[in-house]
């Protein structure tokens, strides 16, 4: 959890036009829900973030090629709508 938790913090940080800290973004409402179901204190999400930065060295773009892959992956793990139907009205 603590991996979703970093990721979905980095991700507001990153689309966000306005910056925040660590410690702000731990107590705002907007993000109240993740940290207090991650109960992560925020020494310890700085270190994850900076770790989670140094792993993909500090690069967060990712490019149209890579979307698609990620898309195409999905797909195939995720039930189509119509497989969805058939399971629960045969």
């Amino acid at each position: 959890h603590r991996l979703l938790i970093t990721g979905i913090m980095i991700a507001i940080k990153f689309l966000s036009d306005v910056f925040y800290t660590n410690t702000h973004v731990s107590r705002t409402n907007m993000n109240y829900l993740i940290l207090s179901v991650g109960g992560l204190p925020v020494e310890e999400l700085n270190r994850l973030e900076l770790e989670f930065l140094i792993y993909n060295d500090f690069n967060l773009n990712i490019t149209p090629a890579e979307l698609s892959n990620c898309l195409e992956r999905l797909t195939k793990v995720i039930p189509s709508e119509t497989d969805v139907d058939q399971t629960f009205n045969p």
